[in-house]
């Protein structure tokens, strides 16, 4: 279960255990749309994670689109799960995991705006095993007879978009 509730103006974006905050801010000319941070217990399971926009960039003519907005948003929170790309040679694979772009004439290209099968089925791998981990603190003996689910808050914090 992933509950998305809204958070407060930080452009820091400061990570917070079991959640995953998403952030927009001016964070500069420093190279990237979007950025995504994680935390690893154990070298296993993601604890944390945090994914900012860069409103430096999609306050240009360029990337200040809906649908580049989406994509980007999509790929770094999609991060914060575990998932990588699909491929970054600029093609479209219909994820949002992809290196496409939906800027000058794919503008309005709804392509590569949400996750595809495949990242689903990423998803089903990473956290479809047996433990007792979880990143809710109500963790139940339950969980640890049955596969692990996705479960995490995803804090919206001044998002303006």
């Amino acid at each position: 279960m992933t509950a998305i509730v809204a958070g407060q103006s930080n452009k820091r974006c400061s990570m917070v255990a079991g959640t995953t905050q998403v952030c927009n801010g001016s964070y500069g000319n420093n190279g990237w749309l979007g950025l995504a941070s994680i935390n690893i217990t154990g070298g296993v399971h993601i604890t944390q994670g945090s994914a900012k926009m860069n409103d430096t960039y999609f306050n240009t003519a360029t990337y200040n689109n809906p649908n580049e907005k989406r994509h980007v948003m999509c790929q770094e929170v999609a991060h914060t799960f575990g998932l990588d790309h699909q491929s970054t040679d600029g093609s479209s694979q219909n994820s949002c995991m992809d290196y496409f772009s939906n800027t000058g004439a794919n503008a309005t290209s709804t392509l590569s705006t949400r996750p595809n099968k495949h990242d689903f089925d990423e998803l089903n791998t990473i956290y479809a095993h047996l433990d007792s981990t979880t990143t809710v603190s109500q963790a139940t003996a339950a969980s640890a007879r049955r596969p692990t689910s996705i479960s995490t808050t995803i804090r919206i914090v001044g998002a303006s978009w």
